[in-house]
């Protein structure tokens, strides 16, 4: 995998794999086929725009402590595969901007919540904007939150589809611990809080490829 530090001087990213780094808010134009691995500690706002016939592929496991928002802008014959962990910490507001802007274009977002600790509160917005007078686009949004302890989670999904040529749909679902699942590790000799970290990490690598579960050791992600 190449690497790749976002500053002020980049602003395109065109073909190949990369792990993106970043400190400040970054804007970013995306050609050809790219697949990008973002791991970042404390995350900053990012604004992808793909070129018509683009292809983007982006894996996040964001740790946010603070508000921060993510814009997807697609053109003409576009495909967006969005997985995104969120790892929050502290009262955070979290915006998600999805703008379908051309036509016959294609855009899944799997996105994943859960709170540090239990005085969190993340508060997520996911805006799925599809333009009047395009066609033949795709929008789907798939949103989880795993409730623990007195943690809060709220999930907002708002789909402004301006055109009847499209299939757009959305799942939410948010939950606390499987009590049968927790019964069963319990059962095998775990404590409650290694049971509970072992669904959490499951719920976490659900959506992440293999290089990023390579590339962040499980153990660092640790909730108590």
């Amino acid at each position: 995998m190449n690497k790749i530090l976002l500053v002020e001087d980049i602003n395109k990213i065109e073909n190949g794999k990369y792990l993106i780094e970043y400190t400040k808010n970054s804007a970013i134009n995306v050609l050809g086929t790219t697949n990008l691995s973002d791991y970042a500690i404390n995350s900053c706002d990012l604004e992808f725009t793909l070129s018509d016939g683009a292809n983007l592929t982006l894996d996040k496991l964001n740790f946010v402590t603070k508000d921060v928002s993510l814009i997807i802008n697609i053109n003409n014959d576009g495909l967006v595969n969005l997985n995104w962990v969120i790892i929050n910490e502290g009262r955070n507001r979290i915006n998600l901007i999805i703008n379908m802007n051309g036509n016959n274009s294609n855009c899944s977002a799997r996105i994943r919540v859960i709170n540090k600790d239990n005085n969190s509160n993340a508060d997520v917005i996911c805006d799925g904007i599809v333009l009047a007078n395009t066609k033949d686009n795709v929008l789907i949004e798939d949103l989880k939150g795993l409730v623990h302890n007195d943690s809060t989670i709220k999930i907002s999904p708002i789909m402004k589809v301006n055109t009847n040529e499209v299939m757009a749909n959305h799942l939410v679902t948010i939950g606390a611990f499987n009590r049968d699942e927790l019964f069963y590790l319990n059962s095998k000799g775990l404590s409650d809080e290694s049971a509970k970290n072992i669904l959490i990490h499951s719920f976490i690598s659900g959506i992440l490829n293999m290089e990023m579960k390579e590339l962040i050791p499980m153990e660092v992600i640790k909730f108590e």
